[in-house]
């Protein structure tokens, strides 16, 4: 039965929702990586994690964490390319509407964050007469991140809450897909692969901003990897193989080299991607609803923890605490659980409400009838 199978194009799920906890996990581990934060005393703003070795708890235990989390951006960009090759792929969307979803989806909580991390590193300057983890926050990068251009080659350094960087670079890809969008799976995954390779060989001549080309990469071979996903007559098995390559690269890289995060990130998230995919395919993917909140929850969990931990430095500071607390377990479960927290709250009490307002302001003002997209994307 091709309903069980999974292996028929209109038998795909509407909502891959393995593909979207996966954002939700991506998130977390972004969060172990920049735990690194609360050991950078006010006016430092870099230490080597390894430094932070016997410092950060359960660091033997959480070390691929602590020092690659930050890997997960490109998971991200991955998943992204999945999502809207499924959601705008084939499709002629009208530039206003392709913009205006992406503005009401992301907007309204980077400007709220954006502001509120201005405010707090204002009184940490106040404070501690430096500013804390990121040391560029002035006006020049404040206008960078009100344009989200914050990581377009601009900026003198990190600044305000620096973790839209990702997205900063991502919304270029998004307009290089618009573009081709209509035209990207008419020859198969032929179009989105060429595209991550011509960004492959740019990366490589260093031309543009350093990660503007490996998010291209990243996010068209997402596109790719949905075209397999929704289109195939196989798909079930042609996931399992797309999967199995990925992880037969990592395994001889590691037989024949030595396996790192520059040779092994994109085959790895590749296969997860692919493997997530799969088993929405199967009718085991449609109990995976239940934990839909994990993939809502991902934009604010990244965007509200920064915020939270420069909160948390005046609070220490206030409290006459020192931030060796943070070297506690307990300091390191809290610190995950209220930003997951402030994650799904986020997204129930402000970015969805505030997504829908912007769409029927459009809406009444262009006669139009533009819906939030199903799929939650980044």
């Amino acid at each position: 039965m091709t309903s069980n199978s999974g292996s028929n194009p209109a038998d795909a799920p509407d909502h891959y929702y393995t593909v979207d906890m996966l954002r939700g996990f991506a998130a977390i581990a972004v969060l172990f990586y920049h735990y690194q934060h609360f050991f950078y005393p006010p006016g430092v703003y870099h230490i080597e994690v390894q430094d932070l070795a016997g410092v950060q708890p359960f660091y033997d235990l959480l070390s691929p964490l602590y020092q690659h989390g930050g890997s997960a951006v490109q998971l991200f960009w991955l998943i992204s390319g999945f999502v809207f090759a499924k959601v705008y792929a084939s499709k002629d969307t009208p530039g206003s509407e392709f913009f205006i979803r992406r503005f009401a989806r992301l907007y309204p909580l980077h400007f709220v964050t954006l502001v509120i991390v201005a405010v707090l590193q204002a009184l940490a300057y106040a404070r501690f007469g430096n500013h804390v983890i990121y040391g560029y926050n002035d006006s020049y990068h404040f206008v960078l991140n009100l344009f989200l251009a914050s990581t377009w080659g601009l900026e003198e350094g990190y600044s305000f809450n620096q973790p839209i960087w990702s997205v900063s670079v991502e919304i270029l890809s998004y307009a290089l897909f618009w573009l081709v969008a209509k035209n990207l799976l008419r020859a198969g995954a032929f179009g989105p692969l060429a595209i991550a390779a011509a960004a492959t060989v740019l990366t490589q001549l260093e031309i543009g901003p350093p990660m503007v080309w490996p998010c291209v990469t990243f996010f068209f071979i997402g596109c790719a990897v949905y075209n397999v996903a929704g289109n195939h007559p196989r798909a079930v098995r042609d996931l399992a193989i797309v999967a199995g390559l990925g992880m037969a690269m990592l395994a001889m890289n590691a037989i024949f080299g030595e396996l790192t995060i520059r040779n092994g990130l994109l085959p790895f998230c590749i296969a997860v991607v692919a493997g997530a995919a799969l088993v929405d395919r199967l009718p085991l993917g449609a109990s995976f609803k239940r934990f839909r909140f994990i993939g809502d929850s991902t934009y604010g969990c990244y965007l509200w923890h920064f915020p939270i931990q420069v909160a948390l430095f005046l609070l220490l500071d206030w409290l006459g605490v020192s931030l060796s607390i943070a070297s506690s377990p307990l300091f390191l479960a809290g610190f995950i659980a209220i930003s997951t927290l402030a994650g799904w709250l986020s997204f129930v009490a402000f970015e969805k409400p505030a997504q829908r307002s912007i769409l029927r302001w459009w809406n009444t003002r262009s006669g139009r009838n533009v819906a939030p997209a199903r799929h939650s994307a980044p």
